[in-house]
């Protein structure tokens, strides 16, 4: 995916949503490509926040929480994940 993309990506989010909502993504397969993806959403949306992961990879869980903090929550089954209803968008990525 290159920048253009990204850039174009973040605009349609910005166009989805209120300036004062946050929402919550929650990452179905937390590998290298989404990190880098979810990433650049992020940096360029500040309303968008990593709330959850689902991956089975403990290495993977703890990438996401370095790069957007503590208060991500795992799931080892993404159903629950999709069950939760503090998630807003659900991104799904694999290796």
């Amino acid at each position: 995916m290159s920048a253009a993309d990204i850039h174009h990506l973040g605009h349609i989010a910005d166009s989805m949503m209120q300036p004062d909502k946050r929402v919550n993504i929650g990452v179905i397969g937390y590998g290298g490509r989404i990190h880098g993806l979810v990433g650049l959403l992020v940096a360029h949306a500040p309303q968008l926040r990593i709330a959850a992961v689902s991956d089975p990879d403990a290495g993977s869980v703890a990438r996401a929480r370095a790069a957007h903090g503590s208060q991500v929550k795992a799931y080892s089954n993404y159903r629950a994940m999709l069950a939760d209803p503090a998630i807003d968008w659900i991104m799904i990525g694999s290796w």
